[in-house]
């Protein structure tokens, strides 16, 4: 799958095909809207991938109103509730596999998948700001653990501000 030749009357543009991640997005995005009715389906897709496009914006006021506007921006919370359930389905499994049990500690393959899961989440949702810094912290506390090291929660904190001044100076 390379770039596609599109004609566009003397010049010749190219069109790249969607990566897994803007496939995967999208089937996300049409399985919510095709399962739930309106608003639902808007409140749905703010939540889980940061698409406020359908919310109703009678609902959003509502948030507004109340002081809970934050919790339609993917924020660390989201990632964080995401790295956290993946990781301990992946342990939950590992440790029932006998075959996974013996070539790696299932705590280490729970780590490792909720930190996966914590990058792919942020890929998913376009990366912003806040997405940015909790896998950045996500990384540094797995990083942590896996080495079994103590770790500040300021030594966190000031990695992730360093990491995205690195990532994004401007």
């Amino acid at each position: 799958d390379g770039p596609v030749a599109m004609p566009a009357g003397d010049l010749c543009q190219t069109r790249t095909p969607p990566t897994p991640l803007v496939r995967l997005r999208r089937s996300i995005r049409a399985f919510l809207v095709s399962r739930l009715a309106p608003p639902s389906d808007g409140l749905a897709l703010a939540l889980v991938l940061g698409d406020r496009s359908r919310l109703d914006p009678r609902l959003r006021e509502q948030f507004a109103r109340c002081g809970t506007s934050h919790l339609l921006a993917i924020s660390g919370l989201h990632v964080g509730v995401v790295a956290l359930a993946v990781g301990t389905m992946a342990q939950a499994v590992g440790s029932r596999i006998r075959f996974v049990r013996v070539r790696v500690s299932p705590w280490m393959l729970g780590l490792a998948c909720g930190l996966l899961a914590a990058g792919v989440y942020g890929a998913l949702t376009g990366w912003s700001v806040s997405t940015r810094r909790a896998a950045i912290m996500a990384a540094f506390l797995a990083s942590a653990l896996a080495l079994r090291r103590r770790i500040h929660p300021l030594q966190v904190c000031a990695a992730a501000w360093c990491g995205l001044l690195i990532g994004d100076p401007a």
